[in-house]
């Protein structure tokens, strides 16, 4: 019995097995392929959770806290209007977190928004203002002043969850 003759009698069972064969490498490729592309995928939406991770921990957050404080010790600071001269002399203000001012003002531009950085830079100055309105006992002056700066932590914290929400996109 030769080879030719062996082939031919088992015809249907080789094409069979070469199928098998075929179907198996087939299956195996098309696997291969998706665990590559599902690989690359899963780098890149990590490489993005870790950039939007960088970037609230380390440039928004410390703004936004930044705010919240201030925003706080304006409110005090304009508190201060409607107490009496006895309690004005004991005021103590929290105003340690102001040593932050450089960082965040550099954290703020290095977002790159310069609508951004100009709004910060109005909003830092804006303690300053009330500090001088509420000395001068003017509680109407004080108070516009006062709204001004929360208008402005409104419009600067809308610009950063904007930019958060591009970059989450």
């Amino acid at each position: 019995m030769s080879l030719e003759c062996l082939i031919n009698e088992n015809q249907p069972a080789l094409f069979a097995l070469i199928g098998a064969i075929l179907g198996f490498f087939v299956n195996q490729l098309t696997t291969w392929i998706s665990k590559a592309i599902d690989h690359r995928y899963n780098v890149k939406i990590k490489r993005l959770d870790i950039g939007i991770e960088l970037e609230k921990k380390y440039l928004i957050e410390p703004v936004v806290s930044f705010i919240d404080k201030d925003l706080k010790s304006m409110q005090k600071l304009y508190a201060q209007l409607f107490k009496s001269k006895e309690e004005k002399a004991c005021l103590s203000l929290d105003n340690e977190y102001v040593f932050e001012l450089s960082s965040v003002q550099a954290r703020v531009r290095g977002l790159g928004d310069e609508s951004l950085n100009a709004k910060f830079e109005e909003f830092s100055r804006a303690r300053i203002s009330i500090g001088t309105e509420v000395s001068d006992a003017d509680s109407k002056a004080a108070y516009t002043k006062l709204d001004e700066a929360i208008k402005l932590a409104g419009a600067i914290l809308e610009l950063l969850f904007k930019k958060l929400r591009k970059i989450e996109n």
